[in-house]
């Protein structure tokens, strides 16, 4: 390549460059990002318009080697942001994948037996599943990615479509093949604790007639017992604590001390009580949370409660909910 190419590629690239920093600068301010943004942005530019400087002034000096160093210096940019450009559509073609394979299963399990059978789920193909089931499944209870089985992704699906009753067949036949809510996986999460928030409390109470553990724990939500994840969601709320402890939940179970959570340490009667939740508080009390359960820094619920009441009397409004458990706990 002669001197003169060289030296037309160069001047072509500079301009290029050039007029993308100057455009950049003139259209800053419609950027749309804060103040501080627009100044780091600005201190950017500006060392490029110096770079830039720099490249030009190497590029006047007359010397071939000094004319390829400018053009390699100039062209490392391009094929850096074709690079980038490449390995972001890759990332959003795995997204992608990795998106349609959680709806249909294929993300979750790699045999061809597993995803037959999510994807009859998926397709909602009741005989298909029914006829797949007859076969032997041999690993109808393991774990597959993110620790789901085969009943969590059907689970998940009812959950997901928004009406998770019409899921109750599918999960009736994976049951009655052998499909159990926990597993041998430690770091699986139960069925029914994989889906508590979300869930309806019909949903929440097919799982407990099933034999679900009222009292089972999360894994992925520092081994908090399902109890405080039904409390700190208002979906069916009192409804689900109600069934819990209808199905021998333990009132006065108490958030793992060690988590990084605030409720660290706390009741369950106390949680509810840190949380406002007094029907929650109402209907823990009657089925046995025991109110003297210390909790951090020495916390009483009986104290809480006059703390509590002496706010809302400052405030001049007090809930309902709170002058009946007030009520309640005078008998």
């Amino acid at each position: 390549m002669s001197l003169k190419t060289i030296t037309l590629i160069n001047w072509s690239l500079l301009v290029i460059y050039g007029l993308v920093l100057t455009i950049s600068v003139l259209t800053l301010k419609q950027s749309g990002t804060d103040a501080a943004g627009r100044g780091l942005a600005t201190a950017y530019l500006f060392f490029g318009f110096i770079l830039l400087g720099v490249v030009l002034l190497i590029n006047f000096l007359p010397f071939y080697f000094s004319r390829i160093a400018v053009l390699i210096l100039l062209v490392l940019p391009v094929f850096g942001g074709v690079g980038m450009l490449i390995s972001q559509l890759i990332t959003s073609q795995k997204s992608h994948k990795d998106g349609m394979g959680r709806i249909d299963g294929s993300f979750y399990f790699h045999d061809t037996k597993r995803q037959q059978i999510a994807l009859a789920i998926y397709e909602r193909d009741k005989s298909k599943l029914q006829a797949l089931l007859q076969q032997p499944v041999p690993k109808l209870n393991e774990s597959g990615e993110d620790h789901v089985t085969l009943l969590d992704f059907a689970t998940i699906q009812g959950v997901l479509a928004g009406n998770p009753e019409e899921l109750l067949p599918y999960l009736e036949r994976l049951m009655s093949k052998g499909a159990t809510i926990e597993t041998a996986d430690t770091l699986h999460v139960p069925t029914h604790a994989l889906v508590i928030r979300e869930c309806s409390i019909g949903f929440l109470e097919w799982f407990l007639q099933k034999g679900a553990n009222p009292d089972a724990k999360h894994p992925k939500r520092e081994n908090a017992a399902i109890l405080f994840a039904v409390m700190d969601c208002p979906i069916d709320r009192l409804e689900k604590l109600k069934a819990l402890l209808k199905h021998g939940a333990d009132p006065n179970v108490i958030y793992p001390a060690k988590a990084s959570n605030w409720l660290a340490g706390h009741s369950a009667l106390l949680a509810a009580a840190r949380m406002d939740l007094w029907d929650s508080c109402k209907l823990l009390l009657e089925n046995g949370a025991d109110p003297a359960v210390e909790g951090p820094q020495h916390l009483i619920f009986q104290e809480f409660i006059r703390r509590r009441a002496e706010i809302y009397a400052a405030e001049g409004s007090t809930p309902d909910t709170f002058t009946t458990l007030v009520k309640s706990l005078k008998k």
